[in-house]
């Protein structure tokens, strides 16, 4: 694979500035309005393995199992058996323990608690339990909650191992990279060189097949790519599979982008006469897409929508009937149309969305709720954006872990 990385000397106010800008790229609003969100999470999955939207800097992945690997120790050592709520409140409290060094390292960025402090309730063991799992990190198969009470029943696993019993074997890799002296105190987001290394051989090792893994190995430069399938422009030894499914995601979120605009557009009409600027504003933008879609029109007529349907079912098997139902009726009528744009007027198009946020809200649909209408703010819109499938964190990740790998060898890492 050809690479087009030229990265030799990062300072820390290079690198912040960077990562402001991978940020500040990150999409419109993209909730699930029109419940087609199994659909966008299978294709993340495959494009993203272990990346979820809400993890913010890369060295939680490093962080949490520090934490995990200090408690199983304080457990060895207590002369008392340890209980599951013990367990639970132990890591809890060092996540939180971690939020005030994080903050006084000059660069807390991405620091999760850091308005919330000690009232956090989604800790970041929850964000990033799933990728420490994905990604190898973690090597029991448990849930968090299962963790604990495994940990207070049967104790943290031998440290000489050498036992069948599955309860025995580590529950961390054995090659994860030591924590700093006296962590958490002097914790920083910044990553060593190796640290980084350790973390993109996890990557390679365990989701070779994903585009996170090829683009782990290519090195490409993506920060200023805005979604995902801009890489096959760039970098054409993307293996087969992924290139394939990537631009299933790009079919996928350019054909279902018309529909989150035109529930914009009919919210905007519902609103009235009091915001004419939304409904100017919503056409403006179902022109712009329609446009799109004509300047993409030969792939979309060669999109092989079976496949598609497949690639989805290998990480999604069980597509709610009404979102595949939805789906194909939209992707069949804008098929079928000589102009994209005239799904706007349609009648059919409308009455599709209409029924369906119908079906999936019941008294909380916009279109039929008053006072949910009268919330709903057209500047910002409703799922108005077009799905990236995780990119925005993909890409983040990406960035410090190159970083980190091509920093001048004088960097100083805690």
């Amino acid at each position: 694979m050809s690479s087009s990385f030229a990265w030799l000397d990062y300072s820390d106010g290079e690198r912040r500035r960077v990562l402001d800008v991978v940020r500040s790229l990150n999409e419109k609003d993209t909730r699930d309005e029109l419940g087609i969100a199994t659909v966008r999470d299978g294709l993340a999955d495959l494009l993203a393995p272990g990346i979820s939207t809400i993890q913010t800097r890369v060295r939680y992945f490093l962080f949490l199992p520090w934490i995990y690997q200090q408690m199983e120790e304080r457990i060895r050592r207590r002369s008392a058996r340890a209980t599951k709520e013990w367990v639970a409140r132990s890591a809890r409290d060092a996540e939180i323990d971690l939020i005030p060094n994080l903050l006084g390292s000059g660069d807390d960025s991405g620091t999760i608690g850091s308005s919330a402090g000690k009232s956090l309730q989604r800790l970041p063991s929850s964000v990033y339990w799933n990728g420490l799992g994905e990604w190898g990190i973690r090597q029991c198969s448990l849930s968090i909650d299962a963790y604990h009470h495994r940990l207070a029943v049967y104790g943290p696993p031998s440290r000489s191992g050498g036992s069948d019993d599955s309860r025995n074997r580590p529950n961390w890799h054995a090659g994860l990279p030591p924590m700093p002296e006296g962590f958490p105190k002097g914790a920083t987001m910044q990553l060593a060189a190796w640290e980084a290394d350790y973390l993109c051989n996890r990557i390679l090792e365990t989701q070779p097949n994903s585009l996170l893994g090829q683009l782990v190995l290519s090195e490409l430069a993506v920060d200023d790519l805005q979604y995902p399938w801009a890489v096959l422009d760039r970098e054409p030894g993307i293996a087969p599979g992924v290139a394939r499914a990537v631009r299933h995601a790009r079919e996928f979120a350019l054909a279902m982008h018309g529909a989150a605009l035109l529930y914009n557009l009919m919210l905007a009409e519902a609103v009235g006469d009091q915001r004419p600027d939304w409904i100017d504003r919503y056409r403006a933008l179902l022109q712009d897409w329609a446009a799109e879609v004509d300047l993409h029109s030969a792939e979309y007529a060669a999109w092989d929508r079976t496949d598609f349907w497949h690639t989805v079912e290998f990480t999604r098997p069980n597509v709610p009937l009404g979102s595949r139902q939805f789906i194909n009726a939209w992707l069949d009528r804008l098929h079928n149309a000589d102009n994209p744009f005239e799904l706007v007027d349609c009648s059919y198009c409308r009455n599709l969305i209409e029924k369906r946020e119908s079906r999936l809200k019941k008294k909380q649909a916009r279109l039929h709720n008053p006072r949910l209408l009268e919330l709903w703010n057209g500047n910002t819109g409703a799922g108005a954006g077009r799905m990236d499938f995780r990119w925005s964190v993909l890409r983040g990740h990406l960035s410090e872990l190159r970083v980190a790998r091509y920093a001048s060898p004088e960097a100083v890492h805690a």
